[in-house]
């Protein structure tokens, strides 16, 4: 029998429905081990960015500790601050517990702002951020519903404004978090997309005024907020922008507005999703022109003072430069990026305009002449594998739904190369800046997550290994078909080397590589053993649903084992194959009904062939492949789906990635090997992690989710030294709990047969 014990969920730097702003304490403190060694794990770089309207913001003070490459932008949950001069220097702002939808600094940058989607709670929060300690001093509960669409501080930092997507706006007092005044408009759901502050008339007097210019999605309204000495109250008035036409709610033709910004001379400049800029006259609230300028709506706009222009982007990637003043305008200057705009803003000392596009890419754009250089790339779709070489420690690949495998440089956290079907069929895109027209890298994935229409059929890559050497790589596509891909020295963009045509029908969900041949598993139930001359040796049909993961055995190269959807583990003997039916000498076969659909799949290093299974109801099973039955069962008490798991190279360590962002990391005894412990736990995706891989020194942890984010950990056991000056720290088992003793207490012990 079996002594299965529920392991309880280990507190997290966020945990869903609660908000726990960290300390200084809490982010340096240490877990102990089973054994007493102290083991830490601290959230050391991010990779990815979310795509939001409202989703970058730049410090706004170029002379300060600061300079005007520093920008914050959100990614998942997290808020993310970047020196585009520096890559290493980046800091991970955890304060929220459901995806960030938008942000901004203050005008002296002292403070960020940033809002998110609806909590467990359906609270729909904004939280505000200390700039210099990075830590949260607020977490304002508002009224709106299902997410905050913008938060914008007033130019002396004393009010926040804020929509929703039912379509009110508030303003709050940036000091006590209390609501000052609100709008709602008559009609639910006319959110407003962009907030634009006037000057502040009056400031510190009892006749204080703020001037707004709010965009909804039908119209535009001019708002003055004043303090009345009667009420001892601000009292809010709103303007309607009148457009011509006889059509529309507000009196004129219709058009949906995205963004909008006011030029010096009182113009308000308003981006609209059928692509035309719409101008207004602030002093009068009216009409003064429009210009049809981009296809797929104008999602970017910046005003730029210095050089008395407007800088618009696209949702074609076109990004062009106006000029002009009340009913007189005209295009100056064009160019392109790949991807489509998201968003857009610009530097402090106006030299610069930072822009984001749903291709994962960050341009830096000069005002003057609309230079472009690319200072980041990410992959912005879901990823679905993640592979780090054996002989190396400095490189990763990953490979992502926007058709796109990447190499990256762990120690610069850069690029190395890429490889799409697209740029080994047709070509390397246009150069950067390029007008010729060429899709980008994610091109048809991009569309249709700006449009909603399907995607295309374009194969993407699925899952990817590392060969011997590291300069080839293994992936396995949605086509079925398995690519070799040259790396390159000095070449942007990988070669491909060889392909395996109809390897599965369906999707190559796993693949692993040895010196003797590929080993790879399919939509088709079925396992495939390839030569090193890609030719079929062996293949086995014992699975009734698809094979989602494969391994070769860590003691023989000649032994491989599979788990599949049907809930079933199988392991074979490669040196008896059946030539009639090609297929491999069956040695064992676990399965387990209790707990689901098998999802994922590693092995123990400690004993001899122990498969670790990973389940669809969330639990951890051990498969020792002369036991007919588990030897060991870990289940979580919350039931999270087990989406990946991996054991350290000195086997000590299993880290495991769930279907609600986590990430998990349990401590396996070699001594006595009747138990394992649960002593981490962190969560930072906000989708579920696809896949998870150590580094080959132990040292560091990559996962993969699936909402696009990259997170590398550092992995701290006995033999490292914590740094206390740490500020990115996850909140091991612990720091909630309040001592290291406590923790073990609560943490998993599961007890073997």
């Amino acid at each position: 029998m079996i002594n299965v014990i529920v392991s309880p969920l280990c507190p997290s730097a966020v945990t869903p429905g609660s908000y726990v702003p960290p300390s200084v304490d809490k982010m340096t403190a240490a877990v102990l081990s089973g054994s007493g060694h102290p083991v830490a794990l601290e959230l050391e770089h991010a990779l990815g960015f979310t795509p939001l309207l409202q989703g970058l913001a730049v410090y706004p003070n170029p002379s300060g500790f600061h300079d005007a490459a520093h920008i914050a932008y959100g990614c998942g949950q997290l808020v993310i601050i970047n020196n585009l001069n520096d890559r290493h220097e980046q800091r991970l702002l955890r304060g929220h517990d459901a995806p960030v939808t938008c942000l901004d600094i203050s005008a002296k940058g002292s403070f960020i702002a940033s809002g998110q989607r609806a909590s467990v709670d359906r609270s729909v929060p904004f939280v505000i951020w200390d700039f210099a300690t990075g830590q949260p001093t607020q977490r304002v509960l508002t009224t709106h519903q299902g997410h905050v669409d913008v938060v914008r501080y007033s130019p002396d930092e004393g009010m926040i404004a804020t929509t929703g997507a039912e379509g009110s706006l508030c303003v709050w007092d940036a000091i006590t978090g209390t609501k000052v005044a609100s709008f709602q408009d008559t009609v639910s759901g006319d959110a407003a997309r962009s907030v634009c502050w006037g000057p502040v008339e009056h400031s510190g007097t009892r006749n204080q005024k703020y001037t707004l210019y709010v965009a909804f999605s039908t119209g535009v309204r001019f708002f003055t907020l004043q303090f009345s000495v009667k009420t001892l109250s601000f009292q809010m008035q709103s303007v309607t922008c009148q457009v011509p036409g006889a059509g529309g709610r507000m009196g004129g033709f219709v058009r949906k507005y995205l963004c909008s910004g006011k030029t010096a001379h009182g113009d308000m400049v308003c981006g609209t999703t059928s692509g035309d800029v719409v101008v207004f006259s602030c002093a009068s609230a009216t009409y003064r022109t429009a210009l049809t300028l981009c296809a797929n709506g104008v999602v970017g706009l910046c005003v730029v003072h210095k050089y008395d222009c407007v800088i618009i982007g696209g949702g074609d990637g076109v990004i062009q430069k106006i000029a002009g003043k009340g009913d007189q305008w005209s295009v100056l200057q064009k160019t392109r990026v790949q991807g489509h705009v998201c968003t857009m803003s610009c530097s402090a000392d106006e030299e610069e305009v930072y822009i984001m596009t749903d291709a994962g890419h960050i341009y830096r754009m000069l005002c003057r002449d609309m230079t472009l250089c690319l200072a980041s790339e990410a992959p912005l779709s879901g990823l679905t594998d993640v592979s780090i070489p054996s002989d190396r420690t400095d490189w990763f690949a990953s490979a992502s739904k926007d058709g796109v495998v990447r190499v990256w440089d762990l120690s610069e956290y850069s690029i190395v190369c890429q490889f799409t079907v697209a740029s080994s069929a047709v070509g390397q895109p246009a150069p950067i800046g390029s007008m010729k027209h060429t899709p980008s890298m994610n091109g048809n994935a991009a569309a249709s997550r700006m449009t909603g229409s399907a995607v295309s059929d374009a194969p993407t890559p699925t899952s990817v290994a590392f060969d011997t050497p590291s300069s080839v790589i293994c992936s396995g596509w949605s086509d079925g078909r398995i690519r070799g891909l040259q790396i390159v020295p000095g070449n942007p963009w990988a070669q491909l080397l060889w392909t395996i045509p109809n390897a599965h029908k369906g999707r190559v969900h796993s693949l692993r590589v040895s010196k003797l041949y590929y080993l790879s598993a399919g939509d088709d139930s079925s396992l495939r053993v390839w030569s090193r001359n890609r030719d079929l040796v062996a293949q086995t049909q014992d699975h009734k649903q698809p094979v989602v993961a494969c391994l070769i055995d860590n003691t023989s190269d000649t032994i491989v084992h599979s788990v599949s959807l049907d809930m079933s583990l199988a392991s074979y003997d490669l040196t008896k194959v059946d030539m009639a039916v090609s297929a491999p000498r069956r040695i064992a076969f676990k399965s387990d009904v209790q707990a689901g659909a098998f999802t994922c799949l590693a092995q123990r290093r400690d004993h001899e062939r122990e498969c670790v299974v990973g389940t669809q109801e969330g639990s951890i099973l051990f498969f020792d492949i002369d036991a007919e039955r588990p030897v060991m069962r870990i289940s979580d008490a919350q039931r999270s789906k087990i989406t990946a798991l991996e054991v350290s190279p000195n086997g000590r360590w299993l880290v495991g990635g769930l279907s609600d962002g986590s990430i998990v990391v349990y401590e396996l005894f070699a001594d006595s090997g009747n138990r394992c412990q649960l002593v981490l736990q962190a969560l930072c995706h906000s989708a579920g992690v696809a896949r998870c891989a150590w580094t080959a020194d132990g040292r560091q942890v990559v996962s993969a989710g699936n909402d696009g984010e990259l997170i590398i950990w550092n992995f701290y056991d006995a033999s490292e030294t914590l740094d206390a000056s740490s500020q990115q720290r996850v909140v091991p088992a612990a720091a909630e709990g309040g001592t290291a003793k406590a923790s073990l207490e609560k943490s998993a012990s599961v007890t073997r047969r």
